[in-house]
């Protein structure tokens, strides 16, 4: 007697579904002023000298780049880019992350702008997004669907390098 053959189950591909999308900078941006800038270069130019006298070019070199960074990043805008929550993950310009990879979200609030907070699997284990403080509400239920709202409070680094932008902006 001659046994079935079991017939493959064949899946459909999931259709991917756009829940809610909106437009945003790539990077949190503010413009500086003018007087920002210059009382950054004074203090920048006695710091330099400093390290000059103590340890000599290459230490400077370093900081002369890093505060070319500085300037670059707070005086360029950074592009903005669609994002999509979508049934199948998160979707941020054309990269999908899926609900897999993403363990986590908590949105928080800072002088007047929102960020949305995935924890994620992959290293550095959190993205950060931008959002419309008017989009806030939204998000947070279409994401609570997906995944629980948790905040993970911020590491030794994440501290160090929130008090060191504090001093840096006053």
């Amino acid at each position: 007697m001659e046994s079935p053959v079991p017939e493959k189950i064949i899946q459909k591909p999931v259709q991917e579904k756009v829940l809610f999308s909106w437009k945003a900078h790539i990077r949190h941006f503010e413009k500086k002023s003018k007087e920002f800038y210059i009382n950054a270069l004074a203090i920048f130019s006695v710091i330099a000298l400093i390290i000059f006298i103590a340890e000599g070019w290459v230490p400077v070199i370093l900081l002369i780049s890093l505060g070319f960074l500085y300037f670059v990043m707070h005086s360029v805008e950074p592009e903005i880019v669609d994002y999509q929550i979508t049934n199948l993950g998160i979707r941020i310009k054309d990269k999908l992350i899926d609900w897999g990879q993403i363990t986590n979200f908590w949105i928080t609030e800072k002088e007047g702008s929102a960020k949305l907070n995935l924890g994620i699997t992959t290293i550095p284990g959190k993205i950060e997004i931008v959002i419309e403080p008017k989009d806030k509400e939204k998000i947070k239920n279409t994401l609570q669907e997906y995944l629980p709202e948790v905040e993970i409070p911020p590491s030794s680094l994440d501290k160090l390098a929130n008090w060191f932008s504090a001093k840096i902006e006053k």
